[in-house]
């Protein structure tokens, strides 16, 4: 007994050395995961990457849509460990954010096109007399038109407020960006995915594609800002990807488990996601449809899992809404109101008959029969098509109008060639019906939703507009998969084409940069 060891207690709680080594294989499989990919595709979330955090410096703070709110929820999250609510009366936003706000002309430039930004001077002077002050960093908690997003990418963007190595909000704000810049680079590398998956045979293709698509000017200016638009469109385009390669390769349980998991941290971004269900449904089952009698089961079992992915996450956050935050579930991610509170997808007034007829006029050519109900004339060209080419800051400045008339002679010609494609191709397009009905599913139910809740908006606003193009940048893989089509019209021209495109890109990029150089400082 005297010389036997006394047993050693055995250890309970936080293990420091096995976080780090969970920390270490994860990072491991990361970068696995990133040599993987084609190095010319690593280009395009380069490109991505920079393209955005130049916009990011050349865009003034607070000055893409709505950025102010969503610097409010993060703020508010960061501080408090609370999510926002609404506050009737009580003024929005932290004091210091709305000292910041005046510090830095805010006030007087969106809406105003021929306002610029104060000189530097007169800013540095305004933003020290702000720090001397230390005005309160928590405010009433409403952050108005973001209060009731749901909450993943503002704790993402918490933990990055956080970690700031400063206290300054203008420098918390700049690291906010970057965070949004590497989701936009994320969300052009799973569009090139897509492409690739889509048309396998051609390299040159998918780094077209992707570069075209990272270079869209509209993506580059709401990525470069503080907006859980970026983690919506990162995880669409990463749900596209998942999509492509599932019903092109077969269902296995890691597919559907990163199906599942992109759409549902797209519904924790943004609600919007939701509009993807019915495609996310359908490919499930028709994996399950397509798979051979002898491996049914096993495809069954992993669209359960792929499912779960979707529900588990899902639910909880919903559960939470209810039961531990005491906010709408669903309210936020639609239409936007003044007062931070959302009004319900079904309005108390209208008809469905006149819902039908605003989801029309709003995507397709107006009919005879049909009762204009639009506040901008055309829908399709002046909101949709002329935004996606260009239309920044808070919707008050663009290109000169005859970029737009280019723009649509380039389009028809894109559209041709990727229909020529498509027509030569006819008999693989037959074979793979399944994967278009699925794509298109996905895009006509973005349009319902946008629809329904412009219509929502319509009546409840007094028939004001809300729809603008950066709601249809979830359809970014599609816009790339048009885009290689059309450069594999011509085998022996596509590089040459390919080339062209990706110079106009650049251009088309850069001459939107230069007008917001000059719209905030010229």
């Amino acid at each position: 007994m005297g010389g036997a060891r006394a047993a050693r207690p055995r250890r309970s709680g936080y293990r420091p050395r096995h976080v780090v080594r969970h920390v270490r294989h994860g990072a491991a499989a990361a970068v696995r995961a990133i040599r993987r990919v084609p190095p010319g595709l690593r280009w395009v979330a380069a490109v991505a990457i920079l393209n955005t955090t130049l916009w990011g410096i050349l865009v003034p703070p607070f000055e893409v849509p709505d950025e102010n709110a969503h610097v409010a929820y993060v703020q508010y999250l960061a501080e408090t460990g609370r999510l926002p609510s609404a506050a009737p009366g009580q003024p929005p936003y932290s004091p210091e954010i709305n000292a910041t706000l005046d510090a830095v002309g805010f006030p007087a430039i969106p809406g105003h096109p021929n306002n610029r930004v104060p000189p530097r001077e007169t800013q540095r002077r305004a933003l020290q007399a702000l720090r001397q002050g230390a005005p309160s960093r928590v405010g009433s908690g409403d952050a108005t038109s973001a209060t009731n997003n749901p909450p993943l990418y503002y704790a993402l963007e918490a933990a990055v407020y956080r970690a700031s190595p400063t206290t300054d909000l203008l420098t918390r704000l700049a690291l906010m960006r970057i965070l949004s810049a590497l989701l936009a680079g994320a969300t052009a590398l799973f569009a090139a995915l897509f492409v690739r998956e889509l048309l396998p045979g051609t390299a040159w293709a998918w780094t077209a594609a992707g570069l075209v698509v990272a270079l869209q000017p509209l993506f580059g200016f709401i990525s470069s800002g503080v907006n859980n638009d970026a983690l919506l469109y990162c995880a669409s385009a990463a749900m596209f990807f998942g999509l492509a390669r599932m019903l092109r390769r077969g269902v296995t349980t890691k597919r559907a488990l990163f199906v599942g998991l992109a759409f549902s941290g797209g519904v924790l971004a943004k609600a919007t996601m939701i509009a993807f269900a019915p495609a996310v449904g359908l490919a499930f089952v028709l994996v399950i449809a397509q798979a051979r009698p002898g491996t049914r089961r096993a495809a069954t079992r992993a669209v359960a899992y792929g499912i779960a992915a979707v529900g588990v996450p899902v639910i909880a956050y919903a559960l939470a809404s209810k039961f531990a935050w005491d906010r709408p579930v669903w309210g936020a991610g639609f239409a936007p109101a003044a007062t931070g509170e959302k009004a319900p997808l079904i309005a108390d007034a209208g008809s469905i008959r006149e819902a039908i007829s605003y989801v029309w006029q709003l995507f397709l050519p107006k009919l005879g029969v049909l009762t204009t109900l639009h506040p901008t004339p055309d829908p399709p060209r002046t909101i949709w098509f002329d935004g996606f080419v260009g239309q920044f800051g808070w919707l008050d400045y663009g290109f000169p109008v005859w970029v737009y008339d280019v723009a649509s002679s380039v389009a028809l010609a894109v559209i041709a060639l990727a229909g020529t494609t498509l027509i030569r191709r006819l008999p693989a397009v037959a074979h793979r019906r399944c994967e278009l009905v699925t794509f298109a599913l996905a895009a006509v139910g973005l349009m319902v939703v946008i629809g329904l809740a412009g219509y929502q908006y319509w009546l409840v606003s007094g028939h004001q507009r809300f729809e603008q193009a950066r709601y249809l940048l979830p359809l970014l893989p599609l816009y790339g998969a048009v885009v290689a089509l059309a450069l594999r019209a011509s085998r022996r021209a596509g590089p040459t084409l390919a080339v062209c495109a990706v110079v106009i890109a650049t251009g088309w990029s850069v001459y939107a940069q230069i007008l917001t150089v000059l719209r905030y400082h010229g």
